[in-house]
């Protein structure tokens, strides 16, 4: 694991990859169509509402699993075009109760980034037991503020910004391109019909994967298909993993924003078990993205990039 600072302080606050308190059993009825009535538990998902705090404001709230916090706020900042890469953050301090996010940006030169309204000038904010804890607030909610912020919620991407000079990238780029092997996207199909514990469990769930030449690096849900996405955009920052050779399986379909996300993270091949949009495709072929949906073990349709399958 590199030694990048965000990375750091997040470890120190919460293991987030713990799965304990993501879901809750509820009684149900089962009504048949002979009129049987069966009485019986089932496990479902819970919300989280995670506001995120970017060098003291109140930046966003994003309905989300409560796991990999720290990853979907890394991966978020950049596909919203508020970071260029990891080195552009100093800090990201994620509260034990998953319900506050404190991001610190570092200053880009010739760029003076917001000022932390907490009257720190923009260093380090507090330390995890801080960020954990507010004072009178023994359950970790942070007392309201930024009003004219909106609440993402899970099927949707897009924050309300409240300062737009935290939008730092610039527009979209088209992909370098590489050579992608069929037998990548077969190999990434098996390994999506194995990895979702919180879909076999609750039927509710959006998945990712993130790999390199086949080789799964990361799996994640969310109850989002975009939390899912940015999470793994997340884990190769932290991880230092270069996404120009990455590739990622999605359990959802493919519109507009999803494929502004793989652009901006610079993905050269987005999979899906769905389908995409026409808009989507259109995108994705004028940048050098390969589409490919409705992958199976056994087939995949590819809608874009064909000079790049091998």
């Amino acid at each position: 694991m590199p030694e990048h600072p965000a990375w750091r302080i997040m470890t120190e606050v919460a293991d987030e990859s713990s799965r304990d308190g993501l879901t809750g059993e509820t009684p149900v009825r089962t009504i048949r169509r002979d009129g049987k009535v069966e009485k019986t538990g089932q496990e479902l998902l819970h919300e989280q509402v995670l506001q995120v705090f970017v060098n003291g404001k109140l930046t966003m709230r994003l309905v989300c699993t409560r796991e990999y916090l720290p990853e979907l706020v890394m991966g978020r900042l950049l596909t919203e075009k508020m970071i260029l890469c990891a080195e552009d953050v100093r800090s990201v301090t994620v509260c034990r109760f998953g319900r506050n996010a404190l991001v610190t940006l570092r200053e880009r030169e010739g760029d003076a980034l917001p000022a932390s309204d907490s009257g720190d000038g923009g260093q380090a904010q507090k330390s995890p037991e801080g960020a954990s804890e507010e004072p009178g607030n023994k359950d970790g909610r942070r007392p309201e503020s930024g009003a004219a912020v909106e609440t993402v919620a899970s099927c949707c991407t897009g924050s309300r910004i409240l300062d737009r000079s935290l939008a730092a990238a610039p527009e979209l780029r088209p992909s370098a391109g590489r050579e992608i092997r069929k037998e990548w996207v077969f190999r990434l199909a098996d390994a999506f019909a194995k990895e979702q514990p919180l879909y076999a469990a609750t039927r509710s769930i959006h998945s990712c994967i993130l790999s390199r030449c086949g080789r799964v690096l990361f799996s994640c849900e969310d109850i989002g298909r975009h939390n899912a996405l940015d999470k793994a955009i997340g884990y190769a920052l932290l991880h230092e993993i270069p996404l120009s050779e990455c590739e990622v399986y999605t359990s959802g379909r493919i519109p507009l924003d999803m494929t502004k996300k793989v652009i901006r993270a610079g993905i050269p091949v987005l999979v899906s078990k769905a389908a995409p949009t026409v808009e989507a495709v259109e995108l994705a072929r004028s940048f050098g993205i390969m589409v490919i949906g409705q992958a199976r073990p056994d087939s995949f349709r590819l809608y874009c990039g064909e000079s790049s399958l091998v």
